[in-house]
């Protein structure tokens, strides 16, 4: 197959995969606005305009209008470089413009002076100046993947971040990873299942309940998090409350990598004032020992450009393909509430219920189910006793461990709920052409949930 061929099938299959992801970059895209003038305030048209995110290597190409303005409306989130140039005036370029998810930024009146293009202005953004909302009135909160890395997140669940968002009220437990936890904050006085959270443009919400989501990714895996709170654009709807926006990191025209650890231990925190009073010590103290709480978090993640063997094909990416991969492993033993049981005692697996007492203190008096009279001092024979009967109830009498408490129990525990997770994303991006960019995501999200008590 020549290689002409190769190009158009490959030119093919990825324009397809441009028509595919189009829906999920107007999701996640910003779009970038302004006008050109010269010293005197009078517009030029016609002026080449480029914006550049020097970390993967991107590149977006426009002219302005006859009225000298300017538009790219996907752009993914980033910081970008502005470049304007035009015959007879000296090239300008802005630095330093950071867009966040769904923003719609300005960039302001460009100024153009005269003088040969050769020559070059370097302007750096102004930060007060992106902060004011010129294009859209929406109410929005940023958080960015470095703050999302950098604070102290217990139990790292970003959900647990909406309690920073102004005009929320959260009751999230983030102390636990997870997926769960969506309807468990109001946005603005909305309903807690009124919400839409996206990840990288596709929606996250298990329509089931409205109340928790498909996946839940690691915070390392999460470039920006941003919470639109109200007045925002209509297409971002499908919900009457706050919409979460989430896009992943993706890679670099470096690598880049990072390994961790994060680790807690029951033996690290105070204990409280109820499990000291009921006995649920630290082991080696009394039998009755307090719940595990445990989390051993795992993880690591790399970036980079992709290269492949042999010049044809490593031409194909070169430049152009870039890789992010990241892996958790979560291993968390949470603690349960105290456990207040009765199970046999050793006189009633022999079949002596003279001292059992029922719940207000009166004896609990054993029939005869053959002739419907009270057995002799309310003691079973032994004859009578089923074999198979007093062996499973001599599994329950190994676990009685407390006395003094007849009858209301005589065994007591708070064994901890198991929550092993282990999630991994991979994604992928790909310049197409100067003006045109793909990207693909795959995440894995596993987990199991030990319940000593069972449900409910």
């Amino acid at each position: 197959m020549t290689n002409r061929r190769w190009k158009t099938q490959l030119g093919a299959a990825l324009a397809l995969v441009a028509l595919l992801t189009a829906s999920a970059f107007a999701q996640t895209s910003a779009s970038l606005s302004g006008t050109a003038q010269d010293t005197q305030g009078n517009v030029i048209a016609g002026a080449k305009v480029t914006v550049t995110d020097p970390i993967k290597n991107q590149k977006f190409e426009g002219t302005t209008s006859d009225a000298g303005t300017f538009s790219f409306p996907t752009l993914q989130p980033g910081t970008y470089t502005l470049t304007v140039e035009m015959s007879g005036f000296k090239k300008l370029v802005k630095t330093g413009i950071i867009l966040n998810i769904a923003d719609r930024q300005s960039a302001g009146t460009i100024t153009l002076e005269v003088g040969e293009v050769t020559a070059t202005v370097e302007v750096a953004a102004d930060s007060a100046e992106l902060t004011i909302k010129k294009e859209s009135g929406e109410q929005s909160e940023i958080i960015t993947g470095r703050q999302l890395q950098e604070m102290a997140v217990n139990g790292r669940n970003y959900l647990d971040l909406m309690k920073l968002i102004p005009g929320t009220v959260s009751t999230v437990n983030g102390q636990v990873a997870g997926p769960g936890g969506l309807g468990n904050f109001n946005i603005n006085g909305t309903r807690g299942n009124m919400h839409n959270l996206t990840i990288d443009g596709t929606t996250n919400v298990d329509t089931g309940s409205n109340g928790t989501q498909h996946v839940a990714l690691n915070i390392d895996t999460i470039a920006e998090f941003k919470v639109l709170t109200s007045n925002y654009q209509a297409e971002y709807g499908r919900s009457g409350g706050g919409d979460i926006k989430i896009v992943t990191r993706g890679g670099g025209k470096e690598f880049h990598g990072t390994g961790y650890l994060f680790h807690r231990h029951e033996g690290l925190n105070a204990n409280t004032y109820l499990n000291n009073a009921d006995g649920f010590k630290a082991p080696g103290i009394q039998q009755s020992q307090r719940s595990l709480y445990r989390y051993n978090y795992a993880g690591y993640n790399v970036l980079g450009p992709i290269r492949l063997p042999g010049k044809f094909l490593d031409g194909l990416v070169k430049d152009k393909a870039f890789f992010f991969w990241a892996q958790e492993w979560q291993r968390q033993l949470v603690p349960t509430g105290p456990r207040q049981v009765r199970v046999p005692t050793a006189a009633e697996l022999a079949g002596d219920f003279s001292k059992t007492l029922g719940p207000t203190g009166t004896p609990i008096v054993i029939t005869d189910p053959v002739t419907g009279q009270p057995f002799s001092g309310n003691r079973i024979p032994t004859n009578r006793i089923d074999p198979s009967g007093q062996a499973i109830l001599k599994l329950f009498n190994q676990h009685e461990n407390s006395t003094g408490t007849l009858p209301l129990f005589n065994h007591q525990s708070q064994q901890s709920a198991g929550y092993p997770r282990r999630e991994e994303t991979v994604r992928i991006d790909y310049s197409i052409s100067s003006n045109t960019h793909a990207f693909a995501r795959y995440t894995k999200d596993t987990d199991q949930q030990i319940l000593p008590y069972g449900l409910g």
